[in-house]
């Protein structure tokens, strides 16, 4: 490597020692959209409940998370309220919810559709129940369990509960007939857990944030799935009856209290369609879903669009496609090829337990009659020699060996999805296409991959130190050597590298938004050199092993930084953004920075420590400043 380690650390890192260092963002996403009803009837995003009381209003709840390593975070959600200022307490959950955090990296998922009482709605409060909880953390390109502790050590087999007070001075959340309003509910795992590697077992200790903000960021791509429950191809929608997670259909329906409402779902004329496996388009593919025999499984994804409110769909899969319908499920990453057999690393989903299962190594039967199809790709012609190693999988098969330490899956009737798949490394020349040395593969380790067989022969196999990546029309003339660098697409057909990747987008890690990482240990009263009602300048002495900024999966240690550096956190331009302070179980918010950087003087002035810092944001390494969308800090 001809870029200094000593101050950037480049993709591939050793995961284990950093594992404990960047933890998952989970948001659950409450979309109000409070709507009389005689505006509903020009929207397609509301549920079907007949609503006479004009003074509530529907609320659609969703969730989301960002990049972390945790492999699954699963734990059952009690409750989730609203406390209006009057007192008036609104439980927007109907059922208590096994909910795996890990599982929304890129997209937010439609949780619930519910009708919420009009007023001025001061704080949210989640309860959290860990007495069945299943946490699994990525080691070296494994799985691991870990075991969730309190602040003291104890092992957590109960309830938590936190809240969140909203900024009612500069961001109140008004809940009116016929005004919309959003409010985003962020459980933040990064700075809700620390995980221990060391311990045995592995350990999370556990003190949960959440935070608020009432204006929606840039939205992720949405997911809705549930059974069909009617399809109007005349007008190219459908609706979805919402069954979000592990829920069983037919008690939910015996039910109203325990209903999580219908969305109607808006397709159009480029909506892709996956219908039992085979691929159609635009009005083809919605009639085809006219057919299926109610009520069918359905997957959707797409936007939420406005004027008209409404979700339209870019990808819909029904029947056989959905996963865990009729077949059991593994997702996750290709590590290996012998013949028609494939060693796939990941989670796999037993549809009769509706449990989930991680195992390192899962061997997958493939067959002339497995179906596989490509996301992102029209191809209808593709067979199993599309599958390789390196290659991010959702396969449909069935479990035939549960023993102890193995697990098969035969999936020779099954459905194999390849899905986008992202490369991280260094290049190492870029010309037509880009030779790069490989480092991870959707954070994996490259270390877990064996080429095997990749290559038209065994000298031609794969080779992550000199990676070769077909870019076709891409624009590569930004590529020098040695830069860090994202390719997204599939792997080349198995058998048939070079090329070994085919890549559908480049991705410079420099354009993506950077996290900043601070603790100290123990808290300190003197965490920033400076305050002020635009920048906070960071005092870095005293930190523990906390004290990164991470980009696109490249590390800086701000403690080996110039001397002559300040390392600071600045407001962005409009000085907006959702700032909070934890202290105890609650969470202030603040919309502002300047008003965030006072109650974080007034609560050092009272002589108060900080022991986390967290931040999001552009970062600018030259001044090696943060320019801050987003920040929480942890008192002691």
């Amino acid at each position: 490597m001809k870029r200094s380690q000593s101050k950037l650390e480049l993709i591939g890192i050793n995961h284990a020692f950093y594992s404990g260092l960047w933890r998952r963002v989970i948001s659950l996403f409450l979309i109000l959209s409070v709507l009389l009803l005689a505006a509903c009837q020009g929207s397609d995003l509301k549920s079907d409940k007949d609503n006479s009381d004009e003074e509530t209003g529907e609320v659609i709840i969703g969730l989301t998370d960002a990049d972390g390593d945790f492999l699954g975070y699963t734990v059952n959600v009690k409750s989730l309220t609203l406390t209006r200022k009057d007192g008036t307490v609104v439980d927007t959950l109907p059922l208590a919810t096994q909910v795996d955090f890990a599982q929304y990296t890129e997209l937010t998922e439609f949780f619930t559709a519910q009708t919420v009482p009009a007023g001025r709605y001061v704080k949210g409060t989640m309860v959290l129940d860990y007495s069945n909880a299943d946490i699994q953390v990525e080691l070296n390109g494994g799985s691991v369990a870990a075991t969730p502790l309190d602040q003291d050590g104890n092992k957590i087999t109960g309830e938590l509960e936190v809240e969140v007070k909203l900024d009612n001075l500069n961001a109140p959340l008004l809940v009116a007939p016929g005004i919309p309003a959003h409010i985003t509910l962020d459980f933040d795992l990064e700075t809700s857990n620390k995980v221990d590697i060391e311990a045995t077992p592995v350990t999370v200790t556990v003190e949960p944030v959440l935070v608020a903000d009432v204006e929606l960021e840039k939205p992720k791509a949405h997911r809705v799935r549930g059974p069909l429950k009617s399809v109007n191809s005349e007008n190219g929608t459908f609706k979805v009856m919402i069954r979000p997670f592990r829920h069983v259909i037919s008690k939910q329906r015996d039910n109203p209290k325990k209903d999580f409402g219908v969305l109607t779902v808006t397709t159009t004329a480029d909506t892709a369609y996956e219908i039992n496996g085979e691929a159609y388009v635009g009005r083809e593919g919605i009639t085809r879903l006219s057919e299926l025999e109610l009520p069918a499984p359905v997957v959707a994804f797409g936007e939420i669009k406005l004027n008209p409110r409404r979700f339209v769909a870019s990808e819909v899969r029904g029947g056989s496609s959905v996963p865990g319908s009729d077949k059991d499920v593994l997702k996750g990453h290709v590590i290996a090829r012998v013949g028609n057999v494939v060693t796939v690393r990941g989670a796999t989903l037993i549809r009769d337990a509706r449990s989930a299962i991680f195992h390192n190594d899962v061997t997958v039967t493939l067959g002339e009659d497995t179906k596989v199809v490509k996301q992102a790709y029209a191809a209808a012609d593709l067979n199993i020699s599309a599958i390789s190693v390196g290659q991010h999988v959702s396969i449909l098969g069935e479990v035939t060996d549960r023993v102890a330490g193995q697990l098969k899956m035969d999936a020779t009737t099954g459905l194999v999805r390849m899905l986008l798949t992202d490369l991280r490394g260094t290049v190492n020349s870029a010309t037509t296409d880009i030779d790069m040395e490989l480092q991870s593969v959707d954070f994996r380790p490259v270390s877990i991959f064996n080429f095997a067989g990749t290559g038209r022969t065994s000298d031609l196999d794969a080779d992550p130190a000199a990676y070769e990546v077909g870019t076709g029309s891409l624009n590569t003339s930004n590529y020098q050597e040695s830069d860090p660098v994202i390719v997204r697409g599939h792997v080349q057909v198995f058998g048939q590298a070079p090329v070994d990747f085919e890549a559908k987008t480049l991705i410079d890690p420099g354009t993506r938004k950077a996290a900043m990482n601070i603790g100290w240990n123990p808290a300190t009263t003197s965490p920033f050199k400076d305050i002020s009602a635009t920048r906070l300048i960071l005092n870095l002495e005293g930190v523990g092993e906390a004290h990164h900024i991470k980009q696109a999966g490249v590390l800086i240690d701000l403690t080996e930084l110039d001397g002559d550096l300040a390392v600071s956190i600045e407001a962005n331009e409009s000085g907006k953004g959702l700032f909070a302070i934890k202290e105890r179980k609650s969470v202030q918010i603040y919309t502002t920075f300047e008003s965030f950087s006072q109650g974080l003087g007034e609560r050092l002035d009272d002589g108060k420590a900080v022991k986390i810092l967290n931040a999001k944001g552009d970062y600018d390494s030259e001044t090696a400043t943060l320019v801050a969308r987003k920040a929480t800090v942890v008192m002691q």
